[in-house]
């Protein structure tokens, strides 16, 4: 059951520091890009604080100014993945040895869908949020897979987790040694967490606002001045191919609040039969590190298998990145359901998760 009190400000700090070690490990230890991020320097001084911030504003203006729902999700995960920009330089340079494949206006057109419309909003903020949220908080308001009934599907997701950071590790020692790590701390850090009492409050109430999200926002400000400065200033490129990410960082910021705006009009909805327990999370960490091990151990043994493997993983990321922004751009269109009463909505907010859920059901 939800606490009827406020959580204390270094409640809130916490969370969001948890937030970003769940962040930073599905956006950067389950792709294979930073392997190591919680016991290396750069993970700690330049990774770790990007996510963090990032998922700390993000969702608070989601919880804030709307909904938690999937396509306000997503559209605040987009502008998530546009620090691959002016941050690290990728949607210029590009992950690939020789660049990107396909400019359009100077930015790489497969490191922007599969970055910003694929990887980041999914694996960056809206997974890791919500397992947060069933990990560390007594809400389930975050929309994410149901465990009940259907666990093959995270099965198949740790499973294919797994796969994809193989196919980078090279190895199948640091795909064993890069689980352990992130097993330990994930674990740790939810334990240590629970046994502050804290897990008692739902996510808004954990999100900061106010004065607090400000100087997140300040914050995050000055990491992105900070880190386009100090990672490979030299291929900050020519001002026609900033424009383009100016007008992409416009068009996703009119998508954000459009879907903010549109999120207003649903109910919370708390996914009462949707549960995740710490035992079962660990387990699946536990099957990801395997599977990487594994497809490491393959890879390593048959010269020239990763050269196929690689363009179908980028192929198949491409298209689900333009599947997500498609539907996401579709559903504006939608028809919004009419107001609900001023009661469900407070029930939603202030009720215990199981009876605010019956009542934004049915509002009578």
């Amino acid at each position: 059951m939800m606490s009827n009190s406020m959580p204390p400000a270094r409640a809130r700090i916490l969370f969001c520091l948890l937030l970003g070690v769940f962040s930073t490990f599905f956006a950067e230890v389950a792709s294979g890009s930073t392997l190591f991020a919680f016991t290396s320097s750069f993970g700690l001084l330049f990774v770790f604080p990007l996510y963090v911030l990032h998922i700390t504003v993000l969702s608070a203006i989601v919880f804030g100014f709307g909904r938690p729902r999937f396509y306000a999700l997503y559209a605040a995960g987009t502008l998530f993945g546009m620090y691959e920009a002016y941050m690290t330089k990728i949607l210029w340079i590009s992950f690939l040895p020789n660049g990107p494949l396909v400019k359009i206006g100077g930015v790489g057109l497969i490191e922007l869908l599969v970055l910003v419309f694929f990887w980041h909003p999914l694996m960056a903020f809206i997974v890791p949020l919500g397992i947060s949220e069933r990990l560390l908080t007594s809400s389930r308001t975050v929309p994410l897979i149901r465990t009940r009934g259907r666990r093959f599907l995270w099965v198949m997701l740790a499973t294919l987790l797994g796969a994809n950071q193989g196919v980078y590790t090279h190895s199948p020692l640091r795909s064993l040694l890069a689980g352990a790590v992130a097993m330990l701390v994930l674990g740790c850090s939810a334990v240590l967490w629970r046994r502050t009492g804290f897990q008692h409050y739902g996510l808004s109430d954990l999100l900061f606002s106010g004065k607090g999200l400000a100087l997140a926002i300040v914050l995050l400000l000055a990491d992105y001045m900070l880190l386009t400065k100090a990672i490979k200033p030299e291929k900050l490129p020519a001002i026609s191919s900033q424009v383009t990410i100016w007008i992409l960082y416009a068009i996703l910021l009119t998508l954000f609040v459009a879907h903010l705006r549109k999120s207003q009009s649903f109910p919370v909805v708390d996914y009462d039969d949707s549960d995740l327990s710490l035992g079962c999370f660990e387990g699946l960490l536990l099957l990801m590190t395997i599977s990487s091990a594994i497809v490491a151990t393959v890879l390593g043994g048959i010269p020239g298998f990763g050269a196929v493997v690689f363009p179908v993983l980028l192929g198949l990321s491409s298209l689900a990145g333009m599947s997500l922004l498609g539907l996401a751009l579709f559903d504006l269109l939608r028809r919004s359901p009419s107001p609900q009463p001023a009661r469900a909505e407070i029930a939603c907010t202030a009720m215990p998760h199981g009876k605010a859920a019956q009542l934004a059901r049915d509002p009578r």
